[in-house]
């Protein structure tokens, strides 16, 4: 039931003639965003439906019943407990429209409405489904939503169900109502203590790729919170990532490399990385075309590198003229930076070093930094550590 990925772009509307950095910033700036003119090739920004998907009948959401003002959201949330499908449908129609206000939406927060719409998140009609949890997803964007949600663990429970609800675009909007609460760092700790790291990992494998994108987003936020990484090591995350990278799908590989970066930032997860032979996985990524891949590869061999195992490894893999490659690419600041740290790491070994100072030093102090003071430290640190004599 959910729509091809192209189905909502702006680009398939076009020629395809038209390059695709050119197409993103008339996007840009018809949406009045900066562009970031680092990215020389970017993919199609795609535009997310916010239509519900599953077919109602006799829903007309243009005859839905609402009153003005301040009396609106009180009435509707009487008619959520109305006996006749038909108006309740309508209600939770209603109440998705005005909610994208925020000033209705801090209103619903005050009248207890998602308390009121809970019990809807498991009701027998997919379309109260599907639409109640898109509304979970808007309240969740705006300031003490998240929170009102998190304080009801029914409703976060009846999220964890709709995650494996035999429809595919239910499941899509509920990982997408649980990636928009773990953007705030309050609700993301809320997420942890109730274990959507184990629940994710263990359906990682099992989802399709939108709903894996938002798994994987999710995780990264969860990830970030103290005492998580350690656990998320232990349960093996780290092997389920690795199975996720024979995807090939490019937001796929992006998530699961930027997954595994954070994990390899903890002593365990570098021991990991040298017990599982990580880097021999990377090496194809980090030779990948695909600039949003071979830049998070990047990121994960950098911190892999860091133990005198992982740099003898990089080494025997034959990684310093790759990683060479990557710094020079200027059009991108965190695959420069990611790349001269990797190489600092592997020139901090003896033979590595003496490569470097014979064979690539000028390329190295020839690499175009565009004045960026950050990148231009982490350039000066690789020529430092290459120059230092015992």
């Amino acid at each position: 039931m959910y729509p091809n990925p192209m189905l909502h772009s702006y680009y398939q509307r076009c020629q395809s003639t038209i390059p695709r950095r050119a197409m993103n910033r008339m996007i840009d700036q018809a949406m009045l965003k900066e562009s970031d003119c680092r990215e020389l090739d970017p993919p199609i920004l795609r535009l997310r439906s916010m239509n519900p998907q599953c077919y109602a009948p006799h829903v007309d959401v243009t005859r839905a019943r609402c009153s003005y003002g301040r009396l609106a959201l009180p009435k509707l949330r009487k008619e959520l407990r109305s006996g006749h499908p038909l108006i309740v449908r309508q209600a939770v129609n209603t109440i998705s429209d005005l909610i994208r206000d925020p000033e209705n939406a801090m209103e619903a927060i005050k009248h207890r409405i998602p308390d009121r719409l809970a019990d809807l998140l498991v009701s027998d009609d997919s379309f109260l489904r599907e639409r109640v949890t898109m509304i979970f997803t808007s309240l969740a964007s705006h300031s003490g939503g998240g929170e009102a949600i998190t304080e009801n663990p029914l409703i976060i429970f009846n999220l964890v169900k709709n995650l494996t609800d035999r429809h595919n675009c239910i499941r899509l909007r509920a990982a997408e109502a649980i990636e928009m609460l773990s953007r705030d760092w309050r609700t993301a700790e809320v997420l942890c203590v109730y274990g959507f790291v184990d629940l994710i990992i263990d359906r990682i494998t099992l989802e399709t790729k939108d709903v894996l994108v938002h798994f994987l987003e999710t995780l990264k936020s969860l990830l970030n919170r103290d005492n998580v990484k350690v656990h998320a090591i232990e349960i093996g995350t780290m092997e389920k990532l690795v199975i996720l990278l024979q995807r090939r799908d490019e937001e796929v590989l992006a998530g699961c490399l930027e997954c595994l970066r954070i994990l390899c930032g903890e002593p365990i997860g570098k021991q990991k990385s040298i017990d599982m032979d990580l880097l021999v996985i990377l090496k194809p990524f980090i030779e990948d075309e695909r600039r949003a891949v071979h830049a998070k590869a990047a990121g994960v061999v950098a911190f892999s590198t860091i133990t005198t195992q992982g740099k003898l490894r990089a080494l025997d893999l034959h990684m310093i003229g790759r990683l060479l490659e990557l710094a020079a690419d200027f059009h991108c600041r965190e695959l420069q930076i990611m790349a001269f740290k990797a190489l600092t790491n592997i020139a901090e070994v003896p033979k590595g070093r003496c490569m470097m100072f014979r064979c690539h030093k000028i390329f190295i102090e020839n690499i175009d930094t565009c004045k960026d003071e950050t990148t231009q430290r982490h350039k000066e640190i690789l020529l430092k550590t290459i120059d230092w004599q015992p």
